[in-house]
């Protein structure tokens, strides 16, 4: 395929950030077809709704679009003129272009405004987002092949046009292409890189075709099977546990009987609200067409606008992901799913998709709970298979999940009074906590909007 687009709701995905290493509500994955021969893709375009210390306190989550290639090194211009672990990019290795002069593009993601009217109770905001490989350099018509054909040695040739992957944004400030990465970021120094690879002994000399390799790769060919849409959230850290689960058949341990996590947060005005809108995908058709039309040096402004709406070759994807949350106890020692409190379900339309997030489980409150009883697997409320794991700390052939506790009656004391007080990393706030002198100003230590804490912010550089 050659791309994929979709309309992602805005939303607070947690309360109140405590920490968190990644939590990514919402993104997509596209690869190439192309790996290096330790199974790492050689292009890989990832990013989509993120919150992060690391990136800086925003009242939402930020958007980024991210990407990497040649197995994800370490010199990637993931998010332009910075890599992995937020280190400087030389210039050699840099593959991104800015194509607006209408908005900044920071490294840190593209933040959205606090104050604007949520829509909440009216189906909420949405951000439009998305990539699509475009012919802005070397680009030629393709023939349409799929399947094994496509990868057969006889296809893979240098002369058959390039592909510039382009993230389109769709807001109220901003519509169209705003970045593209150039082809040759996925495929250059196919060479060089090999020969790094076999000196670091990550596999033998003249064992690897990486000329073939790369000719696979997102700057040569359409992108690797169906784009992987959903989640990427780590393991719920800064979690707290209190007493043992007494079930006789821990053959290695027992673990925490009761855990408090973070506050997690999904749209829960109504019981059926809109999280993800119009997923599509693009085609052959799609790219060809566009190369006629940039070819075209007769095409007008219109010709322009008139491919923009009605966009050949476009799918409609159908997408129905699970919703999973896993908490770990903060030293790491144990870990378990929660049992679902909502679930995600597609609905679909004469010409379109959209993913609702569904409370449906009328014995709970449409909400996640901050507390949790481990149970076994077999017990839990509804008797559906949620996904419970054999966690680690609980026996070998054993399944557990934690159930969520909404009458906190239940909960010891100590574990009630406890919350997390991690240092932040990343950008602050230096002005005092005064909810009614600063009214458009959050305070991320109060655990409420209009508390007054008089504080000065702290910041760990």
């Amino acid at each position: 395929y050659y791309g994929v687009t979709s309309y992602v709701r805005l939303w607070r995905p947690l309360a109140k950030r405590e920490g968190f290493k990644n939590f990514g509500p919402w993104g997509q994955w596209i690869q190439a077809f192309g790996k290096t021969p330790d199974n790492k893709p050689l292009g890989s375009i990832e990013g989509g709704i993120f919150a992060s210390d690391k990136v800086g306190l925003t009242y939402y989550p930020k958007y980024l679009a991210g990407s990497s290639t040649h197995g994800y090194s370490p010199m990637s211009d993931t998010s332009g003129g910075w890599g992995f672990n937020e280190r400087l990019t030389p210039c050699q290795f840099l593959g991104r272009v800015v194509m607006t002069n209408r908005m900044l593009i920071p490294p840190s993601g593209l933040s959205f405004e606090p104050l604007q009217d949520a829509k909440d109770g009216d189906g909420g905001v949405f951000i439009g987002a998305g990539w699509v490989a475009l012919p802005f350099f070397g680009g030629k018509i393709r023939d349409d092949l799929a399947g094994e054909e496509i990868l057969a040695p006889e296809n893979l040739t240098d002369d058959g046009g390039k592909l510039t992957w382009s993230f389109f944004l769709d807001s109220s400030n901003a519509q169209g292409p705003i970045l593209m990465i150039v082809p040759e970021f996925f495929y250059r120094r196919a060479a060089e890189f090999d020969a790094m690879r076999v000196s670091e002994g990550a596999w033998a000399a003249d064992t690897w075709n990486y000329t073939e390799a790369f000719l696979k790769s997102l700057g040569r060919m359409p992108a690797h099977w169906s784009p992987g849409m959903g989640s990427e959230i780590h393991n719920l850290p800064t979690v707290f546990t209190e007493g043992t689960a007494p079930y006789p058949d821990f053959d290695s341990g027992a673990g925490p009987k009761y855990w408090k996590a973070p506050e997690i947060m999904y749209p829960n005005q109504s019981r059926r609200e809109p999280l993800l809108k119009d997923l599509r995908t693009y085609s052959t058709e799609t790219y060809n067409s566009l190369v006629a039309l940039f070819d075209n040096v007769q095409s007008t402004e219109q010709d322009y606008q008139d491919a923009h709406s009605e966009m050949s070759g476009a799918y409609i994807m159908f997408s129905n992901p699970s919703m999973r949350h896993v908490m770990q106890k903060y030293d790491g020692s144990a870990r378990v799913e929660i049992e679902p409190a909502a679930e995600v379900k597609a609905e679909l339309g004469e010409d379109n998709l959209t993913l609702f997030v569904y409370w449906g489980n009328e014995s709970y409150p449409q909400r996640y709970s901050r507390y949790y009883e481990t149970v076994p697997y077999e017990t839990t409320a509804d008797g559906s298979p949620t996904g419970g794991k054999d966690w680690r700390n609980y026996g070998s052939g054993t399944t557990y999940i934690a159930r969520p506790v909404y009458d906190e009656e239940q909960i010891p004391d100590s574990l009630r009074e406890t919350e997390y007080a991690g240092k932040t990393e990343g950008a602050a706030n230096y002005r005092r906590h005064n909810s009614t002198e600063y009214s458009s100003h959050w305070c991320f230590d109060c655990t409420s909007a209009d508390a007054t804490c008089g504080q000065d912010e702290q910041i760990t550089l």
